[in-house]
């Protein structure tokens, strides 16, 4: 999967941040992460690129 690009630019590193710690875990196609209303959402899949999500997190990484 991959990362989108925040709807509030300055929060682009955190996403992008979020993106690589998740995807060192699961690998790189079974992760989404963006953001959302100020909230860093991320979809972890079940390694096999699925969009059925194992887990939905919204995760404050301040």
């Amino acid at each position: 999967m991959t990362y989108e690009i925040p709807e509030n630019p300055r929060r682009e590193a955190e996403v992008e941040t979020a993106h690589d710690k998740l995807a060192t875990e699961h690998g790189r196609d079974n992760v989404l992460v963006t953001e959302v209303d100020g909230n860093i959402i991320s979809i972890v899949g079940d390694n096999v690129g699925t969009i059925d999500p194992v887990t939905v997190n919204v995760d404050d990484l301040k």
